[in-house]
Parts: C-alpha cells; sequence; structure tokens
C-alpha cells in the first residue's frame, strides 16, 4: 500500500494491473482537502509532536489536482495534472485492463476537459452507466442538487478513428436517456434536470470517443 501521489506509479511494472479503480475530484466542485482541515486541526493537538506532517497549522496540499481559483489553480493546472495521473494508469494498465471513475459536473466545459484529457492519454469511454450517489436525506438530494453519477469505464485505444454520421449518435444519445429517466421513475426515484444532463453528457463522450468528432450536443 502507497501513500502518494498517482502521477508517480513507477513501482508498477508495464502492463501488470487489470484495472485502475478511482474517484477523481469533480473540477471545482468540492474542495476537499480544505474540507478535511476541520478534522486536520483537531488530530494535530494529539499528533504534532509525534508526526512531522502534522506540524503544519494546516494541511499541505499544494499538489492537489484541483480547479481552485483562490489557490491560483486553473483549468489548465487540473486538466495537465489529471493527464499525467491517466498517463501513469495507461502504462501500467494491462491491454485489456479497464480505467474505471466516476463522474459528474454540471457544467459542459468540464465534460469537454475530461474528454479530452482521456483522449490524450490514450483512452476512449467504452460505457458509461449511471449510478445514484446520494441518499435520499442527505444534502445534495435537495432539488437542483446533481444526485447521479456517471460511472465512466476506460479502454486503452488501439488504431484509428472511426467517423460516425453525428445525427445517428446524437438519436442514440437521446434515446438512451429517456430510457434511463423513465426506468428511474417508475423505480420510484425522482429525477431533474442536472441528473438527465449527467446521463446525457455521459452517453455523449461514450459516443464521441468510439468515432464521433462532435463532443457537445
Amino acid at each position: 500500500m502507497k501513500c502518494q501521489s498517482s502521477e508517480d506509479l513507477s513501482f508498477l511494472p508495464n502492463k501488470s494491473v487489470d484495472a485502475v479503480i478511482t474517484d477523481p475530484p469533480y473540477f471545482d466542485n468540492v474542495q476537499y482537502s480544505e474540507l478535511a482541515d476541520f478534522f486536520y486541526v483537531w488530530l494535530r493537538l494529539a499528533l504534532k509532536d509525534e508526526y512531522l506532517w502534522f506540524k503544519p497549522d494546516l494541511s499541505s496540499r499544494p499538489d492537489e489536482i484541483v480547479k481552485n481559483d483562490r489557490l491560483g489553480k486553473t483549468t489548465d493546472f487540473f486538466s495537465q495534472g489529471l493527464f499525467r495521473v491517466f498517463k501513469e494508469c495507461h502504462r501500467v494498465l494491462k491491454d485489456e485492463g479497464l480505467l474505471i471513475f466516476t463522474f459528474h459536473h454540471i457544467r459542459t466545459w468540464a465534460w469537454e476537459n475530461i474528454a479530452q484529457v482521456l483522449i490524450d492519454a490514450g483512452f476512449y469511454v467504452s460505457a458509461s452507466p449511471i449510478v445514484r450517489s446520494e441518499g435520499k436525506s442527505g444534502f445534495h438530494s435537495n432539488d437542483g442538487n446533481i444526485r447521479y453519477d456517471c460511472v465512466l469505464v476506460c479502454r486503452k485505444r488501439a488504431g484509428q478513428w472511426m467517423e460516425r454520421p453525428w445525427a445517428s449518435a446524437k438519436e442514440q444519445i437521446l434515446q438512451d436517456a429517456v430510457q434511463w429517466t423513465r426506468r428511474t421513475l417508475e423505480s420510484g426515484m425522482l429525477v431533474n434536470e442536472v441528473d438527465v444532463f449527467t446521463i446525457v453528457m455521459g452517453k455523449t463522450l461514450e459516443y464521441c470517443h468510439q468515432g464521433i468528432s462532435i463532443y457537445v450536443l
């Protein structure tokens, strides 16, 4: 077990891993390390004399891959860091290996960015199932919040891109979104506009990565 940045997986040989399953930061949605400082300051009181990494007043996070305007971490900073992580994942994965992670965001540009990073790192999205990520009583279950995650199942890209007509792909994307929405509503679960947006964007990445040159609806 290692506790370090995934930008450096040099302890793993090439093509030695069957699957990478992770949950990367959602751009600027939640600043997890800043939230963690609430717990850090209390732990520090008991541990600062025993562990060097509890010496600072707040947790150190200069290399955290996230978009944070307050810290000067731009979209490019996030994209470049995530690219380095995914490139390492590509190196250590077997040819038939899978990179699987969850994602959601309310902005189209965030999905575009993820799509481009995956392409640059040598992956394509082969499937994009949607799962409920928030409980019925949680804060994020309120109206207007995203309640579902898109699970992006990625494989190593091999060969050349195949062109597909956008019109037929768009029809398939919308059909998938309608079917998912209908099934979810019939099961008694709530669905709002941003939830539908999540399934549409996930399916758009899936079909785009299978040979469509248009990235947004």
